[in-house]
């Protein structure tokens, strides 16, 4: 089997996407709205955007080399 890193930005998505499923079982067990559905909408878009940036930039600084100094 291939060696595979750490995915932690999977591992957020999944936690974001679970908190917002859990709100859902809330309302249909109790009744009681935890959250609006256009906070909870907003909220994991607002989420995934910042995870997508962080994983972007932390694929950039893996990917950029710095030049060996000299001397």
């Amino acid at each position: 089997m291939a060696d595979r890193r750490f995915d932690a930005g999977a591992v957020v998505a999944g936690l974001l996407f679970g908190g917002a499923a859990a709100c859902f079982l809330v309302q249909g067990i109790t009744g009681d709205a935890v959250l609006g559905i256009r906070t909870l909408v907003a909220a994991v878009f607002c989420g995934l955007g910042v995870i997508g940036v962080v994983r972007a930039v932390g694929r950039v600084r893996r990917t950029v080399r710095r030049p060996p100094r000299a001397g």
